[in-house]
């Protein structure tokens, strides 16, 4: 139940951040583009800006911005062809981080910079509290939408029923498969809520749903840069607070989430890294 509307909201919030530390007038490589919306309104906002995603992106259907689909290992782009490499919430989710860094490195131009935002090990906590209660909201408008559909208000329901009840009672074909799909559907549906009440998924590609409060708190993250070759130059909370729930969604204005982010801790991270140089300038 993923809330696109606001998801755009908060990556429109978050862009306005980044925007303050990408270079005038840079090439920008965004990996992991989603959508596009932050490709976009980097474009209208005056950078150059490529962005790619894998074909089967979630965010497929969505698309605002020309994304461009590669395999989600080769950058399909020549050596020293950008002067920032971004990212947002994808690094978490690449199984081989160690080759995208080769990858990220080689395409970055000498001087270059790479701009990942990441979630926190708060947004980790909190995403986890927050799992029942976005079961509740996810059976609570499921429920609701089955009892009371829009395109057939209770009383019309109840009609049908009824007129069917009188009508002999026989059940044509296609109305006996659409009552077997019916309970295979629901079936399936219960399976998959009783799989996420016993356990919340974990959200990356290391760890469980546990580990992952250590997996993404900035000192690994740092570590990790590091031990692939970067220079950490910036690390910086966003400041502001959400879940991976969505539970109140557009209900908390963005005001009240940067109180709660002083409150809560953030949920994302900025780092602003550099390929590292030996003394003889050489990259490392």
């Amino acid at each position: 139940m993923v809330d696109i509307e606001f998801l755009a909201h908060i990556r429109a919030a978050e862009l306005a951040e980044i925007e303050r530390v990408l270079p005038q007038g840079g090439r920008i490589l965004e990996i992991g583009g989603g959508t596009g919306q932050q490709a976009r309104m980097l474009s209208e906002r005056g950078f150059d800006v490529v962005s790619i995603d894998i074909k089967d992106s979630l965010y497929w259907d969505h698309r605002v911005f020309p994304v461009i689909d590669y395999d989600g290992r080769t950058l399909p782009f020549q050596d020293g062809s950008f002067d920032v490499v971004l990212s947002s919430n994808v690094l978490e989710h690449v199984a081989d981080l160690a080759a995208l860094h080769r990858e990220m490195t080689r395409v970055l131009r000498r001087g270059g910079v790479g701009i990942h935002i990441m979630p926190s090990h708060v947004w980790r906590f909190w995403t986890i509290v927050t799992h029942h209660p976005y079961l509740a909201k996810w059976l609570a408008v499921g429920i609701f939408s089955r009892l009371w559909p829009t395109s057939s208000p209770p009383a019309k329901a109840a009609m049908g029923s009824a007129q069917a009840s009188t009508s002999g009672g026989a059940e044509s074909p296609s109305t006996r498969r659409s009552l077997v799909t019916t309970s295979v559907n629901g079936l399936r549906t219960m399976a998959w809520v009783l799989r996420r009440v016993i356990m919340s998924p974990r959200h990356g590609e290391r760890g469980n749903v546990i580990s992952e409060i250590a997996y993404f708190r900035p000192a690994w993250w740092c570590g990790e840069f590091r031990a692939n070759g970067y220079k950490v130059l910036d690390v910086r909370p966003m400041g502001l607070f959400y879940t991976g729930n969505m539970v109140l969604g557009a209900g908390l204005g963005l005001d009240t989430r940067r109180w709660l982010s002083a409150i809560l801790g953030s949920a994302s991270y900025i780092y602003r890294v550099c390929p590292a140089q030996g003394e003889d300038g050489r990259r490392t």
